[in-house]
């Protein structure tokens, strides 16, 4: 979760998040955003102040992190954002999770 929040932290954005966080919920993420942005320098994946279900919900709403057994869920979400209009895609790939 650690280097997925480095790459989340870069794109919070009001108009971004509140596509599926309410504005309450984002004002909490807003009002850490530097201890958020803070996460992998420090190794940590919890910020005080901020429930684990809103950094949780930024990475699954702005990331395809997951196991090897969520292939097909993360296919399927690939797929619904391709209907939606995105035309380019960059993964990747690690067999190491805390890198």
């Amino acid at each position: 979760m650690k280097q997925t929040m480095a790459w989340v932290s870069r794109i919070i954005r009001r108009w971004v998040i509140t596509t599926f966080m309410s504005d309450e919920e984002y004002d909490v993420i807003e009002a850490h955003k530097k201890k958020i942005y803070q996460m992998p320098v420090l190794n940590t994946s919890s910020v005080s102040g901020v429930p684990d279900s809103l950094l949780e919900k930024l990475v699954d709403h702005l990331t395809l992190t997951g196991h090897v057994s969520e292939v097909d869920h993360k296919i399927e979400h690939l797929l619904e954002l391709k209907e939606s209009g995105l035309t380019d895609v960059a993964l990747e790939l690690r067999s190491d999770q805390q890198l």
